[in-house]
């Protein structure tokens, strides 16, 4: 009988909620703001690594923050992928929180910038090992919302193996 009631109150809440939702006349944005999306290759430097496959997909997502840790830079924090394909094993998932600083004062979404980070990473080799890691780079802004990145990244040995690579991305920025 709780059950039937706890659901019955749920169902009725979010048909109120409907309700309220269509008589609002703003609609709401679900334009993704202050994030980024990157894809490319990534090429081990360690060798147990690269046992796993010469050349690696790069994956990752950014989100950028409102406000900076530094004045003049950028602030945020990202998560990257590197595989040989998409198992979810055997590879490198590093999250890092980053700033990013402009090297020159060109126009807004043509500048260049060199970037510096520290996190965390999984490190899978057959056995999954967290470490800690860092990475750096440099990028270009290549219009107003397309980038190109060249990160290295250094991890801590786990287990057997570190996920150290250099990696190439393009990217997008919403």
């Amino acid at each position: 009988m709780i059950r039937f009631s706890t659901i019955a109150a749920a169902s009725a809440l979010m048909g109120l909620a409907a309700v309220a939702n269509a008589q609002s006349s703003s609609t709401t944005d679900f334009t993704p703001v202050n994030v980024s999306v990157k894809a490319g290759i990534a090429l081990p430097l360690d060798n147990n690594l690269a046992n796993y496959g010469a050349t690696l997909i790069a994956l990752g997502l950014e989100y950028q923050f409102d406000r900076p840790l530094i004045a003049g830079t950028d602030t945020y924090i990202s998560l990257d992928y590197l595989n040989k394909g998409f198992t979810f094993s055997h590879g490198v998932i590093p999250i890092t929180l980053n700033e990013r600083f402009y090297i020159d004062n060109g126009r807004r979404h043509q500048r260049t910038y060199a970037f510096l980070g520290i996190g965390g990473a999984d490190v899978d080799t057959g056995t999954s090992s967290t470490v800690v890691c860092a990475r750096a780079g440099l990028g270009a802004d290549l219009g107003d919302a397309i980038f190109f990145e060249v990160a290295g990244l250094v991890t801590d040995k786990g287990n057997d193996a570190t996920g150290n690579s250099v990696a190439f991305y393009v990217g997008y920025r919403f």
